[in-house]
Order: structure tokens, then C-alpha cells, then sequence
């Protein structure tokens, strides 16, 4: 069964590449696979994108604790930018602390913000590949972020494409390995 599915997943991907170069071939079905897959795409894409923003939040507020300390006077203004800061307070207002504390106010982007501005802490946590600067190294964030937008507004008709989606799971596996690893050296530094 999965052979064939597989199968009729080329067919019909060979068939999209041929209907993107000749509009007017349109075999019997294509359009609703067309359809499917791009809700499947987004649907896969938006659940790795709150994993990893979950985690991204739960790693940066809990380094930023421990580094400044528990307290609001501690973490949040030693560790925060300022921009983020004002920007999430005002949301952490309007909003009557509904959704809590202060950190569930975050835009996934705040996060690389966070961990460039922190970047002692950081960089051995969520500095992607071997070489570059800060800015370099976390711009991983910024893909994330970009393919939020598409995944969270379905309405503007785009999609991810595969490849966007594999490098959404390369990324997720990737900081799950990074947070497992903080975890095992915490426990030994204890």
C-alpha cells in the first residue's frame, strides 16, 4: 500500500510539473490532489513551528532565570531587549495578563532577539552551523518565522513547498537535539 502511494504521489508531482509549464493540461484529479496536499503541507508545517516555538520559549525563559535570576526584576529586565520588552508589556496590558505571565506575550521572532542580545548564553544553544556571526547563526529563526507567516494565514493561498518543510523538520530535530544535550550537561554541572 505504501509502495502505491508513493507511486501515485510521483504521478501526480510529475503531473504538477508538466501543468506548470502547460497550463491547459489538467488531467482528472489533479487539481483536488493539488489542493490536499497543499492543506497537508501547511497543516504538518504549522505543528513544527509551534513545537518549536514552544521549546524555543521554555529554553530561553528558563537559561534567562537561571542566568539573571527568577524574578521579573531579574530576567526579564536584564535579560529582555528593550524593544521586546515595551512591545510585550503593551501586549501583556491590552490583553489584562489573560494569557499570564509576561512570556506568553513573545513573538517567535523575540526570540532571536532575545538570544542575540544574549549571546554569551545562547550561542551554544541556538547558533546553527559552524561559522558565521551571531546574526548568521540565528537566522535560522528568521526561515522559521517567514514560513510562520504563510502557515498562519491560510487565507493568502501559499504554501509550503517540500523543501521548506523538510528544513522546518531538519531545524526541530536539530534544537531537540540541542535541548536534550543543555539538559544532560545541566544535570552533570548540578
Amino acid at each position: 500500500m505504501k509502495e502505491e502511494l508513493s507511486s501515485k504521489t510521483r504521478i501526480r508531482r510529475s503531473q504538477k510539473a508538466i501543468h506548470d509549464r502547460l497550463p491547459r493540461f489538467n488531467p482528472p484529479g489533479l487539481e483536488k490532489y493539488l489542493q490536499e496536499e497543499k492543506a497537508e503541507t501547511n497543516k504538518r508545517g504549522k505543528e513544527i513551528i509551534d513545537h518549536i516555538e514552544v521549546t524555543l520559549q521554555k529554553l530561553i525563559i528558563e537559561e534567562l532565570k537561571r542566568e539573571y535570576g527568577p524574578q521579573d526584576s531579574e530576567w526579564w529586565i536584564l535579560g529582555i531587549p528593550k524593544t521586546v520588552r515595551t512591545k510585550v508589556a503593551n501586549l501583556f496590558e491590552a490583553d489584562d495578563a489573560k494569557r499570564g505571565g509576561k512570556e506568553y506575550y513573545f513573538d517567535l521572532i523575540d526570540y532571536r532577539d532575545i538570544a542575540v542580545k544574549n549571546w554569551s548564553i545562547f550561542e551554544s544553544l541556538l547558533a546553527y552551523g559552524k561559522a558565521g556571526n551571531k546574526d548568521k547563526r540565528t537566522s535560522w529563526m528568521n526561515f522559521i518565522n517567514e514560513k510562520r507567516k504563510i502557515v498562519a494565514h491560510s487565507s493568502s493561498g501559499m504554501t509550503l513547498s517540500i523543501d521548506d518543510l523538510n528544513h522546518l523538520a531538519e531545524y526541530k530535530k536539530w534544537l531537540e537535539n540541542r535541548v536534550i544535550g543543555s539538559k544532560e550537561d545541566s544535570s552533570v554541572n548540578r
